[in-house]
C-alpha cells in the first residue's frame, strides 16, 4: 500500500518545521484494526522523523475504557515504537 497524499503532506510539514506529529484522539475508527491496517500504520508512522505522539480517543479504546488500552491496535503501535502515548 502506498502513502496517501495527506500523510505525505503531514510528513513534509513535520520535517519542514522540525516538529513531531501530535494526534489529539482517534487515530482510527475502531480499537481493533485488521492486521494489514495496523502494519500499514506502523510503516507510515516510522516515516515521521521527529516522532508521533497521541492522546487516545474513544474509538482507540476497547469499550471506551482507558484501562483496556493494552488490548487495542493503538497499543500495538505504541509497542512497535512508532507511537508515543500521551496520557
Amino acid at each position: 500500500m502506498a502513502s496517501s497524499a495527506p500523510i505525505l503532506e503531514l510528513r513534509g510539514l513535520c520535517q519542514m518545521h522540525e516538529a513531531p506529529l501530535i494526534i489529539a484522539g482517534d487515530i482510527c475508527d475502531t480499537w481493533r484494526l485488521p492486521p494489514e491496517a495496523t502494519n500499514w500504520l506502523i510503516a507510515e508512522l516510522r516515516g515521521f522523523v521527529y516522532g508521533v505522539y497521541a492522546v487516545p480517543g474513544q474509538h482507540d479504546l476497547p469499550a471506551q475504557r482507558y484501562e483496556d488500552i493494552r488490548r487495542s491496535s493503538y497499543w500495538t503501535l505504541v509497542e512497535a515504537g512508532v507511537l508515543n502515548n500521551l496520557e
